[in-house]
């Protein structure tokens, strides 16, 4: 992702993030009532052009044809991208000792599976 994103930009992903389902512009008013229509409007078409979100579907809302919204940019995604652009900021081992000291074991049983897969990719290309 090279697309800076916007505190209002943000504000909207982790609408849509959310949600199990496409949204309108209306409908990210509404779970988020601290964001004005024309600030999502204008936002959305950004997200749009920078392939952050994709238009989903076209309903009818009342008798207006209305886009729905879905991210194609993960939060992870987002989060390991803006992880990854600051390494001086972060270090790795303290940030995993915090997270396992704060999530229950069958999540850091994932983590340490995926860490395993990773570690065998890595002697495989070798």
């Amino acid at each position: 992702m090279k697309t800076k994103i916007t505190t209002n930009q943000l504000d909207i992903l982790k609408v849509l993030w959310n949600s199990d389902k496409s949204l309108s512009a209306t409908d990210i008013i509404e779970l988020n009532p601290s964001l004005n229509i024309n600030t999502v409007r204008v936002s959305l078409q950004k997200l749009l052009k920078n392939g952050i979100i994709a238009v989903d579907n076209i309903i009818f809302s009342g008798t207006v044809l209305t886009r729905t919204y879905k991210a194609v940019l993960s939060s992870e995604s987002y989060i390991a991208d803006n992880f990854s652009k600051h390494p001086k900021h972060f270090n790795m081992p303290a940030l995993l000792a915090n997270f396992t000291e704060t999530e229950k074991a069958d999540v850091i049983d994932d983590v340490e599976a995926i860490i395993e897969k990773q570690r065998e990719k890595i002697r495989e290309g070798s």
